[in-house]
């Protein structure tokens, strides 16, 4: 009995060690994607992102806490409505976090085009790229208060030494833009190669404005397809009632009289 008790150890501690692993690794990932997020919809400090995901928990274990009274303890009517309400206190937060960086996402690539054309016109004026950027930092914030706030937190890390190419890859991973990221490896190329980037940045410019209508483009023929559920839901049951409505009344009468 010792023997066996001895023996299953080892595979216990294993089980153990695998589990906490796993654990650890889809809370991390979990609390990750969750953070990813709060810094996408523009949060910075630490207390407020703290506050929130603190909030979060408690609206996980409350609303898993309301699901699992439904399904033990409810029935039919009561048991729905209850699980249904767990169900949005659980993905409320989640929900409205990313909804709120993927607008944020959104407006800060409709609104960086200007910028680079404001970057384009600083560096016409003989001014070198730091200061460019630092420039239309104290220039942006009258047109748009998120540019603005990003090209000012851009050029801060710039005097604090941070390399230009590294702060624009900061800067796209903090406000999850691909164009940004362009903008980070045209500045790397110029810098390694010597080249001059002010034909490079008016190009990136209008290829951004040029996808930005392509996407609109794309959003415009998706229409039709959208409007096929509401137009099946909505508008031929009523079609249907109009049409055939008189002809069954009419069937009615005559099954009546029979």
């Amino acid at each position: 009995m010792v023997t066996s008790t001895s023996a299953n150890r080892p595979k216990q501690v294993l089980a153990d060690r695998v589990g906490r692993k796993l654990k650890a690794a889809f809370v991390e990932r979990f609390d990750k994607r969750f953070q990813y997020s709060m810094v996408h919809m523009g949060l910075r400090h630490p207390i407020p992102m703290r506050a929130l995901q603190m909030l979060r928990w408690l609206a996980i274990v409350s609303g898993t806490g309301l699901i699992g009274f439904a399904i033990l303890f409810l029935q039919s009517t009561a048991q729905t409505m209850v699980f249904a309400f767990g169900v949005i206190i659980t993905c409320a937060i989640d929900a409205v976090v990313h909804v709120r960086a993927k607008r944020r996402t959104a407006k800060f690539e409709s609104e960086l085009p200007d910028a680079i054309d404001l970057l384009t016109l600083a560096m016409d004026a003989g001014l070198s790229l730091d200061a460019s950027l630092h420039r239309i930092a104290i220039d942006l914030p009258a047109r748009s208060r998120l540019l603005g706030d990003e090209f000012l937190a851009l050029s801060l890390a710039l005097r604090s030494g941070l390399g230009r190419a590294e702060a624009l890859a900061d800067m796209a991973w903090r406000c999850n833009a691909k164009s940004l990221e362009s903008l980070a490896s045209l500045v790397a190329q110029a810098e390694r190669l010597g080249t001059p980037m002010i034909d490079a940045a008016k190009a990136l410019a209008q290829s951004m404005r040029q996808q930005r209508e392509f996407d609109a483009e794309e959003r415009a023929g998706q229409i039709a397809v959208k409007l096929v559920v509401p137009l099946v839901l909505c508008m031929l049951p009523a079609l249907f009632v109009v049409l055939l409505g008189p002809a069954l009344l009419q069937v009615s009468d005559v099954l009546k009289e029979l």
